[in-house]
């Protein structure tokens, strides 16, 4: 029988844009964003990692690339989640709402990493989008 690895602290979940972005001067009462497919699926595969006891939290990092007064990625994306997965406590997710880019959430994530102390991490965005934001985390620490 396999010993099972230790969980990580958390698992980085990146979002990737929104299925439309609003037209210049949309109110958020009349035009709702929607997560992309990539960013409904990155937020499931992290509500699975949870469930199945390979993260101990879960840290979504995107801010209000919609614009203000829209929701930020990470918000949008912790509600997809928990729609899916209603049992994962409230304590066992964060949100980093500030960055714009993925060099802006390795900057702003690396700031709560510091906060929580996590030492084990995981990454997780789309396939396509992972050696860049390998590369960028890595590069900012």
């Amino acid at each position: 029988m396999a010993k099972r690895r230790s969980p990580y602290d958390a698992v980085i979940v990146l979002g990737k844009n929104w299925e439309e972005y609003p037209p210049t001067g949309a109110k958020p009462d009349n035009f709702n964003v929607k997560l992309s497919t990539e960013s409904k699926l990155s937020a499931l595969a992290a509500g699975e990692m949870y469930r199945e006891g390979l993260v101990k939290k879960i840290l979504f990092s995107t801010g209000k690339t919609a614009g203000p007064g829209f929701p930020s990625e990470a918000a949008a994306m912790k509600r997809f989640m928990k729609d899916k997965f209603p049992r994962i406590p409230e304590k066992n997710i964060i949100l980093e709402e500030k960055s714009f880019d993925t060099a802006g959430n390795a900057i702003e994530v690396k700031k709560l990493v510091q906060r929580y102390k996590f030492k084990k991490l995981a990454l997780l965005t789309v396939q396509s989008h992972m050696p860049r934001a390998d590369a960028l985390f890595k590069e900012f620490g």
